[in-house]
């Protein structure tokens, strides 16, 4: 099943831990007097995310922890690295502690869904999203990862499931539970990451340095086939059917799915998806400004515009149970 973005994929990520059975945390527990713990909003291979209420400041917020097999370094890592980051499009991190023994991350309780769920909703309704708003998506998710990258973290999990859009537009980045500092990637960790978006050099363990920054390239692409034809662009049955085609066939063109891609749009997203990591764009800086140059240029065209506006994010009331709310089935990704 496919879960939502406050959680890691024990089914989809190269580097999954065998999850515990029992929850870290229980309904109505109390974390320093201060977190009270009112759900679990998800699970995987790497720990928990639970929907709790700080009684201080009167919020809702997301708990983050580890499962005791992980370790407690890896949320302490991430916490620290994203608590330096100030975007609007990175989740923000409020506060670190212990509760009997256990480390935890408070972390921004996001509205909206995700980008994941978003697409499967308008590509099974006919309304897939139109190119200005894919094109407005995009450069903000840009802008976000250029920063996370300035700050010497390639976060190595990009896709839909990871990405929230809120009801006010906002887009926002999610789980850097596998993200590394880059001289760790360029030191040769394992694969990481989920299937369907790894980079080849991913694959076949040839990150150099600077590579885990081109690595969220690819899997930016990936995405970006993604939210413009409801389809990612190697789908196969097994995963290994998957890592085959990301090593050796070519990308399939967006134009072909989506007639009214403009050209540019289409030859950035091929660019993205090349094989050779250095014939791709080498910053999300110069894709954002691309990106941007495609929307202004259609601006400039009235024959070319769209409506402007929010996304239509769907705010229909969903119980706590309903996987519809954060996570959703989808076979044809291993």
């Amino acid at each position: 099943m496919k879960r939502g973005p406050y959680e890691s994929q024990p089914t989809t990520r190269m580097d999954a831990i065998i999850a515990p059975t029992r929850d870290v945390f229980r309904v109505g527990d109390v974390l320093n007097d201060t977190f009270e713990i009112r759900g679990l909003l998800g699970q995987g291979g790497m720990g928990q995310v639970f929907d709790a209420y700080d009684r201080l400041l009167n919020r809702n917020v997301a708990i983050k922890v580890a499962w005791p097999t992980v370790g407690c370094v890896a949320v302490r890592k991430e916490a620290q690295a994203l608590a330096a980051i100030r975007h609007p499009c990175i989740v923000t991190v409020y506060a670190c502690g212990v509760h009997d023994g256990t480390e935890y991350v408070v972390i921004e309780r996001i509205p909206g869904e995700a980008l994941d769920t978003h697409i499967r909703r308008r590509t099974n309704g006919g309304k897939p999203f139109l190119v200005d708003e894919a094109l407005d998506v995009l450069a903000t998710l840009a802008d976000g990862l250029s920063v996370v990258h300035r700050a010497g973290i390639a976060h190595r999990d990009v896709k839909p499931d990871n990405i929230m859009l809120a009801p006010s537009g906002r887009v926002v980045l999610m789980d850097f539970g596998v993200f590394m500092p880059e001289f760790e990637v360029a030191r040769g960790a394992g694969a990481s990451g989920s299937p369907a978006y790894m980079a080849p050099e991913s694959i076949n363990g040839n990150i150099g340095a600077g590579g885990g920054f081109l690595v969220d390239v690819y899997a930016f692409g990936v995405v970006a086939f993604e939210l413009l034809t409801g389809e990612i662009p190697f789908p196969g049955a097994t995963v290994r059917d998957v890592l085959l085609k990301h090593m050796a066939a070519d990308a399939p063109s967006v134009r072909e799915r989506r007639p009214d891609v403009p050209a540019a749009l289409d030859a950035l997203i091929k660019q993205l998806l090349a094989k050779d990591p250095f014939e791709r764009p080498q910053s999300m800086e110069e894709i954002a400004h691309r990106l941007r140059k495609v929307r202004d240029t259609r601006t400039s065209d009235p024959r070319l515009r769209t409506p402007a506006g929010k996304i239509n994010v769907d705010q229909s009331p969903r119980g706590p149970g309903d996987p519809a709310r954060t996570t959703q089935t989808r076979a044809r990704k291993p």
